[in-house]
């Protein structure tokens, strides 16, 4: 039960949680695997925290240039 949408930000922009929202519908039973920088995780951790998803639903892992 995975679909995956391609993106490209530099035509696009940035994904937001509300793009998602409108695309998918209810999110609160679904699982989320976010991989970038803290501050997007965070972003996007406390958007679909509002919106109702657990926090056991979300999933992370940290990414970032050195």
């Amino acid at each position: 039960n995975f679909r995956a949408f391609v993106r490209f930000s530099l035509e696009q922009g940035s994904l937001s949680v509300r793009e998602i929202s409108e695309r998918v519908g209810d999110l609160r039973h679904r699982d989320f695997y976010l991989c970038g920088p803290w501050a997007m995780i965070q972003s996007f951790e406390q958007e679909l925290e509002i919106l109702g998803v657990p926090g056991e639903k979300i999933h992370y892992e940290e990414f970032n240039f050195r």
